[in-house]
């Protein structure tokens, strides 16, 4: 059974015909056609109805609300209810004033809007988040993985994500500026000093590290397609055999990653062994890599190139044991000359030593996939077109981690299956794939957490701050001037934190009728973490574990385009 339900003034004031107290209808000695005369008071969502009645004595007053109080405050429960499942949803401030005012349906002001989600929605959602996290043991397989806030160059926050492999629950996260580090690397070399300071192993996920090496891939080929001329034949079949060529060396890494089970010499060895292998050597000595493939060719014609492979990192390496192709032999491709421009364009990306040292540290199996729909559902809750400032991007990030843990728990107890199954073309993969449709997500915490909030003002230490909610309407004292209230309330109620937004802030009640701004859309909701709560986000405990981490998703920095803010 719903808890509110949407009823038209005019239907209301047909029932109100017949007083609530004694059911009867104007006149009553005298019966009259002519309808009870009936006053509206708004206050948010709820409308309070005003009209006189004998039955209450020479006063003659009578009122009747179509909201309670939550309990002895004089907030009304669907104003708090509903700015909630708003937070919850997610739906934007903006979003949901215009829906109301295009139906009519009366709703609650961005001031008001911004106050309840600071002091009730975001302490329980903190609340809920930290009662669900799932306890860790004293030994841990983790993956890690970050995300930007926003595409492109405008990304201001990074979130850091943990989740533990097992049981394919998030952990914990962490939230970073950009202005708090000196440098962009997407190695991590801090963070993998402070984690071998500490003794915890760490790896790095296959998919994240040939996501960098096709970012490099792609600089080389267009520097070759632009320093060339396209219009013969000859430079674009050369442009051709280095895409045939990169494309092979993608799948022979991650080939390797799989064949080498876990040892990183054979690892090593299996992915440089591809440059002798698509010349046609498939088998050789136990010698130096370098001179290897320096042998291939006349030194001449190395000369000509003007690279020597052995003045590279090759030159310290040395095949031990992997000592021909581990895979079958393919009569149909065509070998490769060692001294072309493609063939020494990939090997100088291999003869660099971070490629190399990266080999090392990649494991098959420690994939962070789950993490990556653990970021779909962020998307959803903190659209990466628009902005929103630390609290909300917090709370934000919270409702993601719930909303994910609750459905995977649901998959785990078979709450939550897959129904069907279909296929639908990946343009990555140039293939067709398949896909499993599930059965509707699991979000019976979103109840939970509207009557978390709702607990929370029944037992809410703080003193009661006044706003449009708490504008008197009419049961108890004469009504106040809403206009000339509000106006005062903005200057005195608003802290330092909310200097953004007071440009789109009204100096008036922002009632049903005022139009939300469409050129710049900042939504109060977010900036809505006021002092009573500023101390409520702890820092997360730091503690030590064996982790696997990818790299942050710099390819969006290459995107542009414009984005909304909201706070």
């Amino acid at each position: 059974m719903p808890c509110f339900v949407l009823v038209q003034i005019k239907q209301l004031e047909h029932l109100l015909q017949h007083c609530p107290d004694c059911g009867a209808r104007p006149g009553r000695d005298k019966p009259t056609n002519r309808p009870r005369n009936i006053k509206w008071k708004k206050t948010g969502t709820n409308l309070t109805a005003h009209f006189t009645c004998s039955c209450r004595g020479s006063n003659n007053k009578n009122s009747w609300a179509a909201q309670k109080f939550i309990g002895d405050s004089h907030l009304r429960v669907g104003n708090l209810a509903v700015v909630a499942a708003a937070q919850l949803a997610p739906i934007a401030f903006v979003d949901l004033a215009a829906f109301c005012k295009a139906s009519g349906i009366a709703f609650v002001s961005k001031i008001t809007f911004q106050r309840l989600s600071s002091n009730f929605v975001w302490p329980a959602v903190q609340d809920y988040y930290e009662k669900q996290k799932p306890e860790l043991k004293e030994k841990n397989d983790l993956s890690m993985d970050g995300t930007y806030d926003s595409p492109g160059h405008s990304a201001f926050y990074c979130a850091e994500t943990c989740l533990d492999i097992n049981s394919k629950l998030v952990v914990d996260y962490s939230i970073t500026k950009k202005d708090e580090v000196g440098g962009v690397s997407n190695r991590m070399e801090l963070v993998c000093k402070r984690l071998r300071e500490r003794g915890i192993r760490y790896f790095f996920d296959p998919w994240h590290h040939l996501k960098t090496l096709r970012r490099k891939i792609r600089k080389i080929r267009n520097k070759m397609k632009d320093r060339r001329n396209m219009n013969t034949q000859e430079e674009k079949e050369r442009l051709e055999k280095f895409d045939n060529l990169s494309r092979r060396l993608y799948t022979h890494v991650y080939s390797a990653v799989e064949q080498a089970k876990g040892d990183p010499v054979v690892l090593k060895e299996i992915v440089l062994s591809f440059f002798l292998h698509v010349t046609g050597c498939h088998s050789w000595e136990s010698k130096n890599v370098a001179f290897l493939i320096f042998s291939l060719k006349h030194p001449f014609h190395w000369q000509k190139t003007g690279f020597d492979p052995r003045s590279t990192c090759l030159s310290k390496e040395t095949f031990s044991k992997v000592l021909k192709c581990v895979h079958e032999s393919d009569a149909m491709t065509l070998a490769f000359d060692p001294t072309s421009t493609p063939y020494i364009e990939l090997l100088k990306i291999a003869t660099s030593k971070t490629f190399l040292e990266d080999l090392q540290k990649l494991r098959h199996g420690n994939v962070t996939a789950h993490i990556e729909s653990f970021h779909s559902i962020c998307i959803h809750y903190r659209p990466k077109r628009k902005f929103y400032n630390l609290k909300g991007f917090i709370g934000r990030t919270m409702l993601a981690a719930i909303s994910y843990n609750a459905n995977v728990k649901a998959e785990i107890s078979g709450e939550r299956k897959v129904v069907s199954e279909y296929r639908y073309y990946s343009k990555s993969k140039g293939t067709f794939t398949k896909k499993f449709k599930k059965s509707p997500p699991v979000d019976t915490w979103k109840t939970e957490i509207v009557k978390l909030v709702i607990e929370k003002k029944l037992h809410h230490e703080l003193p009661e701050a006044e706003g449009e909610d708490y504008l008197d309407d009419g049961i108890y004292e004469e009504p106040i001037d809403e206009v000339d209230y509000v106006s005062q309330f903005d200057a005195d109620y608003l802290d330092d934190s909310d200097d953004l937004y007071s440009e789109d802030l009204v100096e008036e009640e922002e009632d049903i009728e005022s139009e939300p701004h469409e050129d710049i859309e900042i939504d109060s909701q977010d900036s809505s973490v006021s002092t009573s709560s500023e101390n409520s986000y702890q820092e997360p405990k730091r503690t030590d574990y064996k982790i696997v981490f990818g790299e942050s998703d710099e390819d969006e920095e290459e995107t542009e385009g414009s984005m909304e803010y909201e706070d």
